[in-house]
């Protein structure tokens, strides 16, 4: 092989590989699905795994295995967040139609309305008995989660440690990622070199490897309007370099599970095709974002921390207080500071209208009555006054 063939590699097709014996390697992105996925999709995928396990071409490298752990418990946390939520948004309606107008207690409008009152809450009591059966479902898997322990039974065969200690690893990646080299330049995490961590676990497989992953290395893949257009091309280079002319395909669940059954069902395809929609991937990281007073920058914002994860609820509750209090323009924002790894909720108002005859201190106290004990701390500052006022509950 001439010192320059690593650099002409055309990505190899699915069948190819896969008729050549291909490791297949999954994402935690990719086992982490399955929490959203329908049981008979769920038992699809386990189906193919556990084949792939018993013919020795699967490998699950221990970095993959660290973040599924950590990442399903968060999973199911935000889950039960979810559903508790849900379940405060419905009040019991007024017990008694009459006072509303006692003059008319004997009407029929009254009367009509009397029996729809009963009837809307015998509907949401219903409906949150749903929601405590929903809520102990999801409590029920963090003490048994037979898919939990599904993942775990593959490790028999499949586990792959770490080549060499785990810092080693994480000195390396931040050594490559500090210098621009991927895996990793696009990670917005504290600690970046996870994606490295598996790119360099993968390749002392020395073999094929079909890594299964839902799309998300934005500097693994190129796209373009959403459209996987190929792998990286300086990936493949050091991939077919370091592995002695092996080749590396990267692709998503539903084409691979498809190549393995083309008969796919509807319902299992659509669930395939979902990408990991998970709300906080769309933060901004802290170092992203401008906060100065010069142009272009952020120098009238308001910050705020709850005592747990934020979700889009959370952000569009901040919004509508912030309208219905009369302002225009601004910019609500979820953030996360990569440094202390903890998300918050931004309103820029450097662009924005405020009514003059409210306060800003008004905002903060209407989110502060809203989330109540849920609200951590929050701080605000304006172009008007440089110091921050800070509270902590």
């Amino acid at each position: 092989m001439e010192g320059y063939d690593k650099y002409f590699i055309y990505p190899t097709e699915l069948d190819t590989l896969y008729k050549n014996k291909a490791i297949v390697v999954p994402d935690a992105n990719f086992l982490l699905l399955a929490y959203q996925w329908r049981e008979v999709t769920t038992d699809k995928v386990k189906k193919v795994l556990k084949e792939l396990n018993d013919q020795k071409r699967l490998k699950i490298p221990e970095q993959v295995l660290y973040e599924f752990s950590k990442n399903r418990q968060k999973i199911l946390f935000e889950q039960l967040t979810s559903v508790n939520d849900e379940m405060k948004r419905f009040n019991d309606p007024k017990s008694k139609i009459r006072d509303f107008m006692p003059a008319a207690e004997e009407s029929s409008e009254i009367s009509d309305a009397q029996a729809k009152r009963d009837n809307l809450n015998q509907a949401i009591i219903e409906y949150k008995n749903s929601l405590k059966k929903v809520k102990k479902k999801i409590e029920n898997l963090i003490e048994f989660d037979e898919y939990f322990d599904f993942i775990k039974s593959l490790c028999s065969n499949s586990f792959l440690p770490y080549s060499k200690e785990k810092e080693l690893l994480r000195q390396e990646g931040m050594s490559r990622i500090s210098i621009g080299i991927k895996p990793g330049t696009n990670e917005s995490k504290g600690d970046p070199t996870g994606d490295y961590i598996i790119w360099h676990e993968i390749m002392q497989l020395q073999n094929h490897v079909i890594f299964v992953s839902n799309d998300q290395k934005k500097d693994w893949i190129y796209k373009n309007n959403g459209q996987e257009l190929g792998m990286d091309q300086l990936l493949l280079a050091e991939f077919h370099s370091k592995t002695n002319g092996k080749s590396f395909l990267h692709i998503t669940p539903k084409k691979f599970i498809k190549y393995i059954d083309p008969h796919l069902d509807r319902d299992i395809e659509e669930d395939l095709d979902k990408h990991n929609k998970d709300f906080l991937s769309h933060a901004k990281s802290l170092s992203d974002m401008q906060f100065g007073d010069k142009e272009g920058e952020i120098d009238l914002y308001w910050e705020y921390w709850l005592n747990r994860t934020p979700n889009q609820r959370d952000v569009n509750a901040v919004k509508n207080i912030y309208k219905k209090l009369g302002a225009n323009n601004f910019v609500v924002t979820l953030m996360y500071d990569e440094f202390s790894e903890w998300y918050s909720i931004i309103v820029d108002g450097t662009n924005a209208a405020f009514p003059k005859n409210i306060p800003f201190m008004a905002y903060s106290n209407k989110v502060q009555e809203h989330f109540g004990k849920e609200l951590y701390k929050w701080s605000h500052s304006s172009n008007f006054d440089t110091s921050i006022d800070e509270k902590e509950y």
